[in-house]
């Protein structure tokens, strides 16, 4: 057999087989995500840090999704461990769509191109070698034509490389972070000079993680549970502690449409038009902040 032709057939037979491969799954509960956010113009070490944190089930619509939180951390020279600079806020939710090898989001807080408050393709998986990948994540400038598929380990973690010059991952998102751009640095409009890029530092799998010096084993806001999401009529509040002393409903805009005071387990929201809704709940000092779909 021709030399040529003989690599050819094993580069096509070690795709398929790559492709037939088990899907790896992004929104699994206890991932962590570490996005490093560098300007070009000053000196080490980088100027943010954040992380993003999965863990929780919700429905939305129907669709079972994975929340994901995200918190900032402390800017460091040294690497792991981290240290959090702030507390943990709810920024959006994913989901596998494992039999299509695709990973979908919601994000509730714009940090890229992609729709607020509504489902989203974030990761294309099901592509093979030639073929574009179109998300909100990529920008219209950068398109992103596969020119490999293969094996390799990132971060300590076994997945699959999705490769331009840019690179998509697996089970774990891009080069570039989890929901960020990629490859869309803010430019200067006069010579085009890039001002900062997004990288994804680290990655860990599982909690509690080696990543930082504390990983809360529970989620403050974890003790308040809602349901149900989407409401039509009534939303119960269900709390471990029952130490609710205050509940607030605010609309898209900020405006306060519902204060309550008694009867702290019900809110009756049959008035309200369809759409999000933050609720805000006051537990002694500490408020707690929740969204909910009234549909």
């Amino acid at each position: 057999m021709n030399k040529n032709i003989f690599l050819t057939v094993i580069s096509i037979l070690s795709f398929h087989f790559l492709i037939a491969q088990d899907y790896i799954p992004i929104a699994i509960d206890g991932a962590h995500w570490v996005v490093s956010y560098d300007k070009n113009e000053t000196i080490p070490p980088v100027d943010k840090l954040w992380e993003y944190y999965s863990t929780g089930d919700t429905s939305i619509n129907s669709v079972n999704y994975k929340k994901v939180y995200k918190r900032d951390l402390a800017v460091t020279q040294d690497g792991p461990p981290f240290e959090a600079q702030g507390p943990y806020e709810l920024f959006g939710t994913i989901r596998d769509d494992s039999l299509n090898r695709k990973v979908y989001a919601i994000q509730f807080s714009s940090i890229n191109e992609c729709p607020e408050n509504q489902e989203y393709l974030l990761y294309d998986f099901s592509k093979s070698i030639g073929d574009t990948i179109v998300s909100c994540i990529i920008p219209d400038w950068n398109e992103f034509v596969i020119n490999d598929i293969y094996p390799a380990e990132r971060f300590g973690f076994n997945t699959r490389v999705y490769f331009d010059w840019d690179e998509m991952y697996e089970g774990m998102g891009s080069y570039y972070g989890l929901f960020e751009e990629m490859f869309a640095p803010f430019k200067k409009a006069k010579g085009h000079r890039y001002i900062y890029h997004t990288f994804l530092d680290f990655y860990c799998r599982e909690s509690p993680c080696w990543l930082f010096v504390s990983t809360p084993e529970k989620l403050a806001s974890e003790s308040i549970v809602l349901f149900p999401n989407p409401a039509l009529d009534f939303i119960y509040i269900s709390n471990e502690n029952d130490d609710i002393s205050s509940i607030s409903v605010f609309n898209n805009v900020g405006q306060e449409v519902i204060r309550k005071s008694g009867d702290l387990h019900k809110i009756n929201v049959s008035e309200l038009n369809p759409g999000l809704y933050i609720i805000e709940i006051t537990l002694n000092i500490k408020r707690i902040q929740k969204k909910i779909f009234i549909q």
